[in-house]
């Protein structure tokens, strides 16, 4: 009561801003998708830790996102503090870098006093965050490509991508990838054939090796659907033995029963894993309120016990504080899922960054060119 006799003393002004700053709408924009865990767990508890603070949450495509902030722009709505429509953005690693040049303020090390838990990431978050000039902070992370293998009918692990080849060949219509341009796990795949056979993702056009490795294998895979989930159906229908995936998206499946849980999963048949990271930006023009929310809801995606909300949803954290602040049934089943616990992953695993998105555009199209188009299935 003294404190609030205090405010209206003060004269309207100052109980307006004190209006202001006690209760904020954030428009979050979610393009990565992943929402069993920002919109089911991360926001509830969010708006609980903050209650002055209330998230409005946007499920949309990247392709829409950016059409808008392009109309943001042209009207001006992109010039400081006039940005009342899209505060904070969640976008996946793939299309992120189509963003930040225009679209995102930077964050580090402008206001790293306000986002402390980014020093808790792990290395290869980190890098991310370094390799987008501080704009975007990683919030989340899976890893590419694995092989997924049906044990029964292929009961020796993949240890190189020559042996992989081979196999390929000699047992026409039981391996299958995705269109690298619609597919995660498939354009990973091609990236881990290139730094397998020691040529550089980001340059496709510079391939040799590569382009030779997926043009000899192309006879004897039946189709490149378009996109993920058909792979998945027929590996699920014992349709084929063999596809790329990733790491989390593996242990949902097996958590789920759509694969048995028992699926094998190979790591080292390529010499680097891809990590595949969620980042959030701040577009230009939010205003000061809505901007240090956005902070705010940064830093508490990254606490350990956000973070550990990841466990009952069968991925790794970002840092491994998440993982230690994890309830231990959590630590065991994922351990299993996975093959290995998060520390011993950490430890095992090389990583790369994936290519810039000029690359990217690259490797779609000349895929297209020189596999896509020329396909044909030799294997009866």
């Amino acid at each position: 009561m003294k404190k609030l006799l205090v405010v209206m003393l003060m004269g309207g002004i100052a109980l307006e801003a004190m209006t202001y700053a006690g209760s904020v709408t954030l428009n979050l924009y979610n393009c990565a998708g992943y929402e069993s865990f920002y919109a089911a767990e991360v926001i509830p508890a969010f708006e609980k830790a903050f209650p002055n603070i209330k998230i409005n949450y946007v499920r949309t495509s990247w392709p829409e996102l950016f059409s808008k902030f392009k109309v943001l722009e042209e009207v001006g709505k992109l010039e400081p503090g006039k940005n009342d429509e899209v505060h904070l953005v969640i976008l996946g690693g793939a299309v992120i870098g189509n963003f930040l040049p225009k679209y995102a303020v930077k964050l580090l090390p402008n206001h790293e006093e306000k986002l402390p838990n980014v020093e808790e990431l792990i290395g290869i978050a980190k890098e991310y965050v370094q390799a987008w000039e501080g704009k975007a902070i990683v919030c989340h992370v899976d890893y590419y490509p694995l092989l997924l293998r049906n044990s029964d009918r292929v009961p020796e692990p993949f240890v190189n991508v020559e042996q992989l080849k081979e196999w390929i060949k000699a047992n026409p219509g039981r391996f299958m990838y995705g269109r690298p341009a619609r597919s995660g796990p498939g354009r990973t795949f091609i990236w881990g054939i290139a730094a397998a056979l020691s040529e550089d993702p980001s340059t496709p056009e510079e391939w040799v090796k590569t382009w030779a490795y997926l043009k000899e294998i192309s006879p004897y895979i039946k189709t490149y659907p378009s996109g993920t989930g058909p792979t998945i159906n027929a590996f699920a229908m014992g349709e084929v033995d063999v596809i790329p995936l990733g790491l989390g998206w593996q242990a949902e499946l097996k958590h789920w029963w759509t694969i048995p849980p028992e699926t094998a999963v190979d790591l080292s048949w390529s010499p680097v894993m891809f990590g595949d990271p969620h980042g959030m930006f701040i577009p230009p023009g939010v205003p000061t309120g809505a901007f240090e929310a956005a902070l705010k809801f940064i830093n508490f995606t990254l606490e350990a016990e956000t973070q550990a909300m990841m466990g009952p949803l069968v991925h790794y954290p970002a840092t491994l504080a998440g993982w230690e602040a994890m309830h231990e049934k959590y630590q065991v089943a994922i351990t299993k899922l996975m093959g290995r616990s998060f520390p011993e992953f950490l430890a095992e695993v090389e990583f790369d960054l994936l290519p810039p998105p000029e690359a990217m555009i690259r490797t779609y199209d000349l895929w297209d060119e020189r596999i896509g188009a020329l396909h044909e299935y030799k294997g009866g």
